[in-house]
């Protein structure tokens, strides 16, 4: 899922280049189109006619990132820290890289920084995100979960979330879907993998081993599937699921005709991944829609997964469950029931990838991968980072690199995470006792 990505200002469409602020509009037009490298272009020609455009040059280094050209993104961010009214955005691109040890000297600027009073409150979570990620780098846990704990609650004001009205929506999603859905004949969408899950479950890596092979295109995140059931809603006068009871096999058909008319640009191999991790939220409108798709759920200890996304600003508006022990428990807790409930009742189409199985036995794993998505073994997929995958989540830099077999944080942090322990232990047990969850998470935390 995508990082958050600091407010760059900027026009929309498709304009003529005649001048900086037009370059600048079309890099603008091309990056919300998913398109790294047209953008990438479009900026450095706006620089080059404005060589101090500060959107143009912020636009540069997160393009550079999704371009997989990790070393050059880091010394644009870098030069930003040090213009004036660019130093939050900037070291908030840099250190959101996780490529970079800081120095520290790095780390008493962005102390200094932190507690400026003239900071805007975007400003303030920025730089205080970046601050704990320093402070994790640095190799001072303590410290860190102090600046995480401060960031999200400040965030946590901007981005109010209901923990019970989500846990309800959840279980009318497993009311309206009670039984498998049915076998159709004919194998529409049988060019799809979905690749869903819990945000920063490793999702990225499983898109960039499947995309490394020469019969998958990477799609990334498309948002098609949740914008096709949304509009459905508004036509029915009723919101999702609640209208599934009276949605006929014709409709599951027209509304994935739908979805494969949307993303025909993708469709220029045999397979192409859909890369959205909260498509979980409609497994019960995929399996129906497009009976021949295949899902990979991404999955990681739930321990490592909370704290990997309460450290993480994502993009705005995205995730206010995120910001929160609590509210991220609960969140994780109802994606393993709903995801569980789909998985288990198609297992021929539906596969749980952990990340632990990959870190133990990649090559293994990326055989059985294969196999289960209907391709031949490709050696190719071993060397993930080598493909030229576009990437625009917060594993970008993570992902042009050798498999880290190190990732877990819980022996870096010890005790410190004891309170987000808890805070997933309640949450299970809380569903739990409402007879709607079978418990599978305590023993990974």
């Amino acid at each position: 899922m995508r990082s958050h990505t600091p407010a760059i200002e900027g026009g929309s469409g498709s304009p003529t280049p005649q001048d900086s602020k037009a370059w600048f509009e079309l890099a603008l037009w091309h990056d919300e189109n998913a398109d790294a490298p047209a953008a990438l272009e479009a900026a450095r020609q706006a620089l080059l006619l404005a060589p101090r455009h500060l959107g143009a040059e912020l636009l540069t280094a997160r393009a550079l990132t999704a371009v997989g050209r990790i070393d050059e993104a880091a010394e644009a961010y870098r030069r930003l820290t040090r213009r004036p009214g660019a130093e939050a955005r900037a070291w908030f691109g840099l250190l959101d890289l996780k490529t970079e040890t800081p120095t520290a000297e790095d780390v008493r600027t962005l102390e200094r920084l932190a507690r400026n009073p003239r900071n805007s409150q975007e400003n303030k979570v920025l730089l205080l995100f970046a601050v704990g990620q320093a402070y994790e780098l640095a190799g001072r846990p303590v410290d860190a979960v102090r600046a995480f704990d401060l960031a999200n609650r400040l965030q946590r004001r901007r981005s109010p979330w209901s923990a019970e009205a989500f846990s309800h929506a959840v279980d009318v999603t497993l009311e309206e879907f009670p039984e498998p859905a049915p076998d159709t004949a004919g194998a529409r969408g049988a060019g799809v993998v979905f690749i869903l899950g819990m945000p920063r479950s490793g999702t990225t890596l499983v898109e960039h081993v499947l995309a490394a092979h020469p019969q998958v295109t990477g799609a990334s995140e498309l948002p098609d599937l949740g914008l096709i059931l949304a509009d459905e809603s508004i036509r029915r006068g009723q919101p999702f699921p609640t209208w599934v009871g009276d949605a006929s096999a014709q409709d599951w058909r027209r509304l994935g005709e739908e979805y494969l008319a949307r993303t025909e640009r993708w469709q220029n191999r045999v397979l192409f991944t859909d890369k959205m991790p909260e498509n979980w939220l409609y497994l019960g409108a995929i399996l129906r829609m497009l009976p021949g798709a295949r899902i990979v759920r991404c999955a990681r200890w739930p321990l490592e997964t909370a704290w990997s996304c309460y450290k993480q600003l994502f993009a705005p508006g995205m995730f206010g469950w995120s910001y929160d022990y609590d509210s991220l428990a609960a969140y994780a807790v109802d994606e393993e029931r709903q995801s569980r409930h789909f998985t288990s009742q198609h297992p021929r189409r539906c596969r749980t990838q952990t990340h632990e199985a990959l870190v133990t036995d990649f090559a293994g794993q990326v055989r059985e991968l294969l196999d289960f998505v209907g391709l031949p073994y490709e050696p190719s997929c071993l060397e993930f980072f080598s493909a030229p995958q576009e990437t625009r989540t917060a594993s970008a830099a993570q992902v042009r690199k050798p498999l880290n077999t190190a990732t877990a944080r819980r022996s870096l942090y010890g005790a410190a995470l004891d309170p987000l322990a808890r805070a997933l232990a309640r949450a299970e047990a809380h569903v739990t006792a409402r007879g709607t969850f079978a418990p599978a998470m305590s023993a990974n935390c």
